[in-house]
């Protein structure tokens, strides 16, 4: 797995309380970055692609006026313009979060771009 470096004015880098339901995803961002078994610094042996795109902190808990999907949208956005490795299958060997209680389902409508990575 290969963790994609965002930018933070792409990415909103909040820290929520540990013991927090909504902190799940960046627990685990943490600890795929010390799990050097699976998580590989050369994106060009990667089989898996991740996506720290903080989804629930940018859209709030219930995806308030699609926020979620408008913010998503703009980390894939980026992830296009600046590295090659989307396009070898079109984003499904991405993963992202989202610990919003909606979770992805709001998605399922969404642009090809939305619905291509692999939600967790």
């Amino acid at each position: 797995i290969w963790v994609y470096p965002l930018p933070q004015d792409i990415v909103y880098h909040v820290h929520w309380r540990s013991d927090d339901l909504y902190f799940v995803e960046q627990t685990f961002i943490g600890r795929l970055l010390t799990d050097n078994q699976i998580l590989t610094h050369d994106p060009e042996q990667a089989d898996l692609f991740c996506v720290p795109a903080l989804v629930a902190v940018a859209g709030g808990n219930v995806h308030w006026e699609n926020r979620a999907e408008i913010h998503t949208t703009r980390v894939l956005q980026y992830i296009l313009r600046t590295f090659p490795y989307w396009n070898r299958t079109g984003g499904r060997d991405h993963f992202l979060w989202d610990t919003a209680d909606a979770g992805a389902v709001p998605w399922g409508q969404a642009t090809p771009l939305l619905a291509a990575p692999i939600k967790v």
